[in-house]
């Protein structure tokens, strides 16, 4: 009896461990306009064994651009097609990146997908945010009276 209890026991912490990455949200605005910059953030939290086996990716129309690997502790960002990589700006906090100069590109899909692996337990939570590119002229292009920004 007691042999048996302690199995049990073992499989709801392995069961707890795994439920606990949580995504709370994934913030991207539902319009970006022309020259503005743009906020990614993907907001999750997890048990202190899950941080050390997780990865947080972004991805535009189903093209990664940002990878955090939690364990390694690095940022990595790619360019993507009408999104260079000098235009992605990593917050230094997992899960958050900065578009720059929003030009018509930046319409789409976003994507934020978070994989964790705990004990050979994969586990995947993702959150998709559509945003749309208005050609008017936006605050960044204004206050800086940048001209040269291509639609």
């Amino acid at each position: 009896m007691f042999l048996v209890l302690n199995v049990v026991l073992i499989q709801i912490v392995v069961n707890n461990c795994v439920n606990c990455v949580t995504m709370h949200d994934f913030m991207a605005p539902n319009t970006v306009r022309a020259g503005d910059n743009m906020m990614l953030n993907c907001s999750v939290t997890f048990t202190p064994e899950e941080r050390m086996n997780s990865e947080i990716t972004i991805s535009k129309d189903g093209q990664e651009f940002y990878r955090y690997s939690i364990k390694n502790i690095k940022e990595e960002l790619k360019s993507i097609p009408g999104i260079e990589s000098k235009q992605m700006d990593p917050m230094n906090v997992p899960g958050w990146v900065r578009l720059k100069e929003a030009n018509r590109h930046f319409q789409g899909n976003y994507a934020c997908v978070v994989t964790t692996n705990v004990n050979n337990n994969l586990s995947q939570q993702s959150a998709n945010k559509y945003v749309a590119f208005d050609a008017s002229m936006g605050e960044f292009k204004r206050k800086n009276n940048a001209s040269n920004i291509k639609y």
